[in-house]
Formats: C-alpha cells, structure tokens, sequence
C-alpha cells in the first residue's frame, strides 16, 4: 500500500521486504496496473487510485498485499487506456461510492469490475497505447536516472564531507 501515491501513481519507496509465501497471482511485473482496496489516510488519497508498476532491480519479485488488485486485460494494449480512465473524476467518484470503513477504507470487491465504460475498438486502444507507451517508458527511464544519481549521491557526499574528496 505504501507503493501508492497519494492522488495516485507508483511510489518505489513504498517497497518492503516479504519473505513468506504467496500466490503466483500476487506476483506483479513492470507495467501491471494496480488499484488500491485500502486507504488509512484522512482524505481518502489513496483508495481506487491506480498505480503502474515500475521495475525494481532490488527486488527479485514483486508481491501485491491482499489490499491491492491487479488489473490484467486479455489486450495488452488496454491497460494504459484503463489506467488513464482509473485516474478520471468519474471512477473516483464510483469508487468512493464502493467505499466503507471510517478509520480504515475498504474497497468493495465489486467495485472495479461493476465500473461501466465505453470500450475503444482495438484498433483505437493500439493507436492509444503507440502514443503512451513512449510516455512511459520515459518515466521508467528517469526513475532509473534517478536512481543512479542517488546512488552516486550517497557515495559520493559522505567522502566530500570528510574532506575526502574536493570539489575544485
């Protein structure tokens, strides 16, 4: 649940260790959307917000809690069209009509699959997921920057502030 920004969106920081047993269906991969079933936070920030996984080297696998679902279309190019639609005013407000809870927010298990949209013709979703994909796999790439520099950060800082290192 920690993966989910609040509003929506991947968070790598989120990520923890889980050493026990799970479900082959609970193993998620770089690009499986994600909905999230549970919310503590006081606004509702995060419950039926989607998520897009990111590859994570650290990891060997990447396991989902029972908190989450996994949204895997037979059509692998509407994914991306399902998680623009999942990000849209109108299935928020479906969603948080599916809600209970006062501390802790569940999602009811129908919420998603009772959610009624219009579906593209394919040739359309393809179109849409040609245009995205590069969207995204830009993002992927600067999270992966990102990454590297925090690494060269952490190295790097603490051997400048012993003097170590100089910077002229």
């Amino acid at each position: 649940m920690k993966s989910f920004k609040r509003g929506g969106g991947y968070r790598l920081d989120g990520l923890k260790e889980y050493t026990g047993a799970y479900k082959p269906e609970q193993e998620v991969f770089a690009g499986d959307l994600l909905i999230a079933y549970t919310d503590v936070t006081q606004a509702a920030d995060v419950i039926g917000k989607p998520a897009m996984v990111i590859d994570d080297p650290s990891y060997e696998h990447l396991v989902i809690s029972l908190d989450v679902a996994v949204v895997r279309p037979a059509n692998d190019d509407l994914r991306f069209y399902l998680y623009g639609l999942a990000r849209t005013h109108k299935f928020q407000r479906h969603t948080e009509s599916y809600s209970t809870g006062t501390t802790v927010l569940h999602l009811g298990k129908d919420a998603v699959p009772k959610y009624r949209f219009t579906m593209p013709a394919d040739e359309l979703l393809h179109e849409y997921a040609q245009i995205v994909l590069p969207m995204f796999a830009s993002i992927n790439e600067r999270v992966e920057e990102s990454r590297g520099l925090e690494l060269t950060r952490d190295v790097l800082l603490p051997r400048l502030l012993s003097g170590e290192l100089s910077t002229g």
